[in-house]
């Protein structure tokens, strides 16, 4: 059973990972659409991603 705690954790590391995501892709100077081509995703994914939204 998963717990308020558990749940917390997950969540902010889904945060973490989103804001690592972005920060890392600007520094590069990369836009969202040049990350999903080099990836073989969508550039609606690659936002997703940024906004959280892992799946």
């Amino acid at each position: 059973m998963k717990t308020a705690d558990h749940i917390d954790r997950a969540a902010s590391t889904a945060d973490g990972l989103a804001g690592r995501l972005s920060e890392r892709r600007r520094a590069r100077g990369l836009t969202q659409g040049q990350v999903a081509v080099r990836l073989g995703v969508s550039r609606q994914a690659v936002s997703k991603w940024e906004m959280g939204g892992i799946t």
